[in-house]
């Protein structure tokens, strides 16, 4: 097309000057002429085609839309390849390729066998952290975190198709690990030293072992930002350069970097710092800018890759995505990106060889042997709940014990990203449940405690296809008409500010059942680290079941939209009655102790993310109960309770943080604080202990509750369980 349009632009500039030249027939016809020219302009248009030339002027970010955060990236020869955070999900850490920085194909995931990849307890503010991949003589290596289970590890490949080694693991649980090789063959580890303010530490590596052999030192600590994390070690130019995250990853997150002679530093800090970010321009349409990535292309200019947001009405469903932008040299030698550290939707080309990634077609048909790398499952998914041979043609999907909503067990879910605001999701599925309980259907996902669906389901010995919310932990059943089973299409459509579920009997005519807010599953709202994904699932919630679901597509419909309808109105939650006895785990799933009493999972949280240690805690009795925690800046719960004087018994265990001082916080009951500065470390003694702290005669305020908040001034407030007794 190229070469077309350039043989037709000299076409008409010259054919005008040849009427003259040849007129009168001066050389005769202009045929010969004109082939001469064509086939000149072809060769030099293929030259410039073979010299890389792209005549590509700008690209629109994001480069990766959706859930797609931390990306890391390396070159091979004209080869680029980014990878990407995936927490909870399996399979873990995409592979993306291409040529041209622009457009990218995934050709894979790292971790896709549950040897390599243990996400017992995982949630979307658990499991896999921050990646890096590298390439050094003639290996690709992969970097990462999974703080549920083994800490930082790395596996090598080869190919970067795949497939890659077994996990290495560092016997290290910082997190946000890189690999730095340099050129006398040393390669450091280069992480975040566990804590709000602990900066970044390094190490060296023995990559044969896994082990480190050298002591950490402590190589940057910027104590006017909090969260120092996402370190990069390059070498450029004889100077070594240590890239970084700062402010967190929310509003006031940003890059800094400094260089020194020596890879132990001191670091002299950028002039120009932050090199990226947004916070300075609220207004901006991307916000949240940070954790970057930089490289050389083959024509030598520099680019970054980094996380970013698209706020919706300040909501950013879509969770963290990957942006791509140019990185400018001063004149003093430093990388600043874009010149100015801030970004835009498009933004001027790379000037590199075009890299076609063929799109995919809106219909999924199940006929292939498996699933492709794009789908998703929550956790380490059981296979023997999926089969694409049984009946042939379709996903069938068996409706499984384990529930949409509880942390620790892996429900029979596979979905994909959702990779824009406005976009319809649909399906056809044939099912009829055979017991009370269970349902199957379509299901947009921000993390267990927050997700919608539109799915045929059994209640009460009825049959009912329903849309139903799940947000902070509590169900409403928010639409539902009477159904009899079988065969039926199913909707799921987005918008800015918006989901509208729909049912189809032929796929012609669509019967709109309700509408909700899109804002509920925001990274602001529902809290984690992902973003949104939609999915086909099955489910008998907690029972056994044989009964199965037949999808015969999936399909997605870019910037397809129907006309929007009003919210549907959510049922006023039945309040909790008062008890004279609660007890919660918080972040967690029920659990019965060693005593027989059962502590019950949280709802109505309206604050704070949860988190799973794979690691044993030392306690004098039932230590799981200390595995599970809630953890925030600022939350609370609350008990109704009936008058009298009450025993309020908080569970803790630090399981991150490597010293006192490090995680700083205070408790309120009823709005008065019982404890100051509380250090969990320095209660306990060290990692992964234990220890309670008990507040006798608490009287319930005057609407008959206790109300215990965690309000901290150094890292985050966390708690692992609450007992509320009354004293007799």
């Amino acid at each position: 097309m190229f070469e077309f349009f350039l043989v037709l632009l000299v076409t008409l500039v010259v054919n005008k000057v040849l009427d003259v030249m040849f007129e009168g027939g001066i050389m005769g016809t202009k045929g010969f002429f004109w082939l001469a020219v064509g086939i000149l302009v072809l060769g030099l248009a293929a030259g410039a085609q073979a010299k890389g030339t792209n005549n590509m002027t700008t690209f629109k970010n994001p480069i990766l839309p959706g859930f797609h955060p931390d990306p890391s990236i390396c070159r091979v020869g004209d080869d680029f390849y980014i990878v990407n955070s995936t927490f909870e999900y399996f399979p873990g850490l995409p592979i993306y390729h291409s040529k041209d920085l622009v457009h990218w194909k995934l050709i894979g995931n790292a971790l896709d066998r549950p040897s390599q990849l243990p996400l017992k307890g995982a949630t979307d503010s658990g499991g896999l952290y921050a990646p890096t991949i590298r390439y050094w003589k003639g290996l690709f290596y992969l970097m990462c975190c999974n703080v549920s289970g083994g800490g930082e590890f790395f596996v090598t490949a080869k190919d970067p198709v795949g497939s890659w080694s077994e996990p290495l693991w560092l016997d290290d649980h910082n997190i946000d690990g890189s690999m730095f090789f340099d050129d006398d063959g040393k390669v450091y580890y280069t992480c975040q030293g566990g804590g709000e303010r602990a900066g970044i530490q390094q190490a060296e590596l023995d990559i044969l072992t896994g082990k480190l052999t050298t002591p950490f030192k402590n190589i940057w600590n910027d104590k006017n930002e909090q969260w120092n994390e996402g370190p990069h070690l390059y070498k450029i130019k004889g100077l070594y350069y240590l890239m970084l995250a700062e402010g967190g990853t929310g509003d006031q997150h940003m890059v800094a970097i400094g260089r020194s002679k020596s890879p132990w530093g001191p670091f002299d800090p950028c002039p120009h710092n932050p090199i990226l970010t947004e916070r300075d321009e609220p207004k901006s349409p991307i916000q949240c800018t940070g954790h970057a990535d930089i490289l050389d292309a083959p024509d030598g200019s520099w680019w970054a890759v980094f996380l970013g947001v698209r706020p919706q009405n300040g909501m950013s469903v879509l969770g963290r995505e990957t942006f791509l932008a140019p990185v400018k040299w001063t004149e003093d030698g430093w990388p600043v990106v874009n010149g100015d550290h801030h970004i835009a939707p498009e933004m001027p080309a790379p000037l590199l060889k075009p890299f076609a990634v063929p799109k995919p077609p809106a219909r999924t048909l199940f006929t292939a042997a498996k699933l492709g790398p794009e789908w998703l499952h929550i956790r380490n998914y059981d296979p023997a709940n999926f089969s694409l041979t049984e009946p042939k043609g379709f996903l069938r999907i068996k409706a499984a014990k384990d529930s949409l909503d509880k942390k620790m067990e892996e429900p029979a879910f596979v979905g994909q990203r959702q990779s824009a605001f406005r976009l319809t999701v649909r399906t056809e599925m044939e099912f009829t449940p055979a017991q009370d309980g269970e349902e199957a259907g379509l299901c947009v996902r921000a993390n267990d405690d927050n997700h919608y669906e539109i799915s045929v389901g059994r209640f009460d010995g009825k049959t009912l296809l329903f849309v139903r919310n799940h947000v902070k932990g509590q169900s409403y059943m928010v639409a539902q008409t009477p159904f009899d089973g079988g065969k039926v299409q199913l909707e799921i459509s987005g918008a800015e500010d918006r989901y509208q579920f729909a049912w189809s009997a032929d796929g012609k005519v669509w019967k709109t059942l309700a509408a909700s807010p899109s804002a509920d599953l925001s990274r602001e709202k529902a809290g984690g680290f992902t973003g949104t994904a939609i999915g086909l699932y099955a489910s008998a919630n907690g029972q056994e079941s044989k009964t199965t679901a037949d999808f015969a597509w999936y399909e997605v419909l870019p910037d397809l939209v129907p006309d929007p309808v009003e919210f549907a109105v959510r049922p006023t939650p039945t309040p909790q009655p008062p008890k004279d006895t609660w007890r919660i785990r918080a972040g967690g799933d029920d659990f019965t102790d060693h005593a027989g009493v059962v502590w019950s999972r949280e709802r109505g949280i309206m604050a704070g993310d949860t988190a799973w240690t794979g690691r044993p805690i030392q306690a004098k009795e039932d230590p799981l109960l200390y595995t599970v925690e809630r953890w925030g800046a600022d939350f609370g719960y609350t008990f109704p309770v009936f008058p009298g004087k009450y025993k309020v018994r908080l569970k803790f265990a630090e399981t991150y943080v490597k010293g006192p001082g490090e995680r700083v916080f205070d408790i309120l009951i009823n709005g008065k604080k019982v404890l100051p500065n509380f250090d969990i470390f320095k209660e306990a003694g060290g990692i992964d202990k234990a220890v309670d702290k008990t507040f006798e005669n608490i009287q319930p305020d005057a609407d008959g509750q206790i109300q215990v908040r965690f309000v901290a001034s150094v890292q985050n407030a966390k708690v692992c369980a609450i007992e509320v007794i009354r004293q007799k």
